[in-house]
C-alpha cells in the first residue's frame, strides 16, 4: 500500500510540476528575425509590409503612450548616399505595449511593419536598388541586434 500511494503521490507531484508556468525565458535583450517583405519590386509612394518575429525575456517592448520621443522600432536604410540633408536613413516607429497580462515576463510574436511611400534617391535610374536594417529597442534601453532584409528595388 505504501508503494502505490508513493507513486501515486509522485504522479500528482508530477503533473503539478508539469501544470506549472510555461513562459518561455528569454535573455532581456530583445531579439528579432526576419520573417518577410512584401513586394521585391515597389512602386514609389507605395506601401509595403515587412514582418519580423521578436523575443524579449523581460516584456518590456513598446510604450503606453506613443510620441517622438519614444521610439521602439528602426529601419535603417542602406541605399547608398545616406544620410542626406533632407533625409538621415533611419525611419522610426512607435510600436504599442506588447506586454500581454497572461506572459509575463517574457513574451515572443510578430510585427508587421508598413513601410510608407519610399522614393527614389537618384531618379535617373530605372530602379534604385535598398534594403533595410532593423532593430529594437526596449523600456530599459536594451538594443536587438540588427537584422537585415533581402535586396528589393524601387521602381517608378
Amino acid at each position: 500500500m505504501k508503494t502505490q500511494n508513493f507513486i501515486f503521490l509522485s504522479f500528482i507531484l508530477g503533473i503539478i510540476y508539469g501544470c506549472g508556468s510555461k513562459a518561455p525565458v528569454f535573455p532581456i535583450e530583445p531579439k528579432i528575425e526576419f520573417l518577410s517583405i512584401s513586394k521585391t519590386e515597389i512602386k514609389e509612394f507605395e506601401d509595403f509590409d515587412i514582418v519580423i518575429k521578436y523575443q524579449d525575456g523581460d516584456g518590456d517592448l513598446g510604450n503606453e503612450i506613443s510620441d517622438s520621443t519614444n521610439y521602439d522600432l528602426f529601419l535603417l536604410d542602406k541605399r547608398p548616399g545616406l544620410p542626406t540633408s533632407f533625409y538621415d536613413g533611419k525611419i522610426r516607429y512607435n510600436i504599442p505595449n506588447l506586454t500581454t497580462e497572461t506572459r509575463k515576463p517574457s513574451i515572443q510574436g510578430t510585427i508587421k511593419i508598413n513601410v510608407q511611400g519610399l522614393v527614389r534617391l537618384n531618379s535617373f535610374l530605372p530602379r534604385e536598388k535598398c534594403s533595410f536594417g532593423i532593430y529594437l529597442k526596449d523600456r530599459a534601453g536594451h538594443v536587438s541586434d540588427t537584422v537585415f532584409t533581402p535586396d528589393f528595388f524601387i521602381i517608378p
